[in-house]
């Protein structure tokens, strides 16, 4: 996140507790916050906004169709069109990004200006509107929610400006509710909001920082022990910059009485193990997949092999969701592999006490 991103976001909190205190009725505050919003997606992607509120409203548009299905739910196949059109967007964008290393194929003859194509659909915050937008509609159709009748609040569930560009990814349920009764300023959300904002930066400009000049120097020496030292630097410069986006937004969010969910266990390194470890570390993207992957392919059979298949399943489109390329897609693979090894192996290599993996947890 640039300077001028630190800028504009906080900027746009000072507005909105501004106008919170102007505005006495609880349930039309959110009209000021989703024109803060909005100003704020302008600010940092100009007219692309219009595309945001063009996909917004085909959000809503699906969400009444759903809500009007209830007496007879959408078949599979219908509800499978309406994600996939949601995903649309998401997959269109990472793509694009595939130009690039395929313009240096044998199969391009003529190079492809990415740029213009690319630069014209992609928006900040592309993954964070569709996986939002797809439990929404998910959610529905499970019956967990009602559709929102209101098209500029669930506007501002998708545009809420504090978790653009990182996160944490937001149920509806979570969310809504809070727009509209929720939002308020008070004494002590202010010193939880603080404090939250305090650490959030202390990480980002002092400890990631310092962490990264020094992966770099140790990459110049990158040989023996300094390699596995420079990884132990990498994952904690990880840790420090992607936490600290997470404590900013929740620490913005608190300061207008919007509880945001945490995305981080504070000692997720020290986990005992590999699943332990993803279910501290992206927690909301983890349960994403959890929820909206993994169960729907799981409940197809109660096998044990179709449970090992469904978990590599969902480990790979987690690392697919990183990049479309074949490292990320092994890196997910990896991942769920190793669980499932842990899953076989449980008890038979079980040296940590338990009041250590208590302490990680």
């Amino acid at each position: 996140m640039s300077q001028l991103s630190f800028t504009s976001i906080f900027v746009a909190t000072l507005l909105a507790v501004a106008s919170i205190l102007f505005i006495p009725k609880k349930e039309y505050r959110w009209i000021p916050l989703l024109v803060i919003s909005l100003l704020f997606y302008w600010w940092i992607s100009g007219n692309k906004v219009i595309l945001l509120a063009g996909y917004s409203l085909l959000i809503f548009l699906a969400g009444r169709y759903l809500g009007h299905k209830k007496q007879g739910q959408p078949g599979t196949s219908a509800m499978a069109v309406l994600v996939f059109v949601c995903l649309l967007p998401l997959v269109i964008s990472k793509l694009l990004h595939l130009v690039p290393v395929l313009q240096e194929s044998i199969f391009f003859s003529e190079r492809i200006e990415y740029s213009a194509v690319g630069n014209a659909v992609e928006l900040v915050g592309i993954s964070y509107f569709v996986f939002n937008a797809i439990s929404y509609l998910v959610d529905i159709r499970r019956g967990y929610i009602k559709t929102e009748s209101n098209f500029f609040i669930l506007l501002l569930y998708l545009a809420f400006y504090p978790v653009i560009y990182s996160g944490p990814l937001h149920r509806s349920k979570n969310l809504l509710q809070q727009f509209r009764h929720g939002i308020h300023f008070s004494v002590e959300n202010g010193r939880l909001a603080f404090r939250l904002l305090l650490i959030g930066l202390f990480k980002n400009l002092v400890f990631a920082p310092r962490l990264n000049s020094f992966t770099q120097e140790l990459e110049q020496k990158a040989t023996g022990l300094y390699v596995v030292l420079q990884g132990f630097c990498f994952f904690f410069y990880l840790y420090f910059v992607f936490s600290s986006y997470v404590d900013i937004a929740r620490g913005l969010g608190k300061l207008i009485g919007i509880d945001i969910a945490d995305n981080f266990r504070n000692r997720v390194y020290a986990s005992s193990s590999r699943q332990q470890f993803w279910q501290g570390w992206h927690m909301t993207l983890n349960n994403w997949f959890r929820d909206y992957v993994f169960f729907p392919l799981a409940k197809q059979r109660r096998t044990k092999q179709w449970m090992k298949l469904a978990t590599l399943v969902t480990f790979v489109l987690i690392g697919l969701w990183h990049g479309l390329s074949l490292k990320f897609a092994l890196w997910g693979l990896l991942n769920g592999c190793w669980i499932i090894a842990e899953q076989e192996w449980q008890g038979r290599f079980n040296i940590i006490p338990a009041k250590y993996k208590r302490w990680a947890g």
